[in-house]
């Protein structure tokens, strides 16, 4: 099976995005450690606006994106951020 490529927008709340960024680098950090099968996890701000986030992730195959899914770095993100987010979609899409 080929890469499993997810992309998606972050919007925080007004005046958070900073605190949220850091957070998601923390993310970054914890997943590209410690999940097998993690490619690449990059984190982009907009700047049209101050309370977007985008994040485009590469896992392997749709078993890495599972562990990912239901792996310990994002329960403790989510949790953290658990105040901060307006908004937040995701996109899952493979090259072709």
């Amino acid at each position: 099976m080929s890469e499993l490529t997810i992309v998606g927008t972050i919007s925080a709340i007004a005046g958070e995005r900073d605190r949220v960024v850091l957070l998601l680098q923390e993310h970054r950090e914890r997943c590209l450690r410690t999940e097998e099968g993690t490619v690449s996890f990059q984190i982009l701000t907009a700047d049209e606006n101050d309370n977007d986030i985008f994040v485009h992730e590469v896992y392997r195959d749709d078993e890495a994106f599972n562990r990912h899914l239901n792996g310990h770095s994002l329960r403790q993100w989510q949790n953290d951020v658990d105040n901060l987010l307006s908004g937040f979609t995701l996109h899952q899409a493979r090259m072709v």
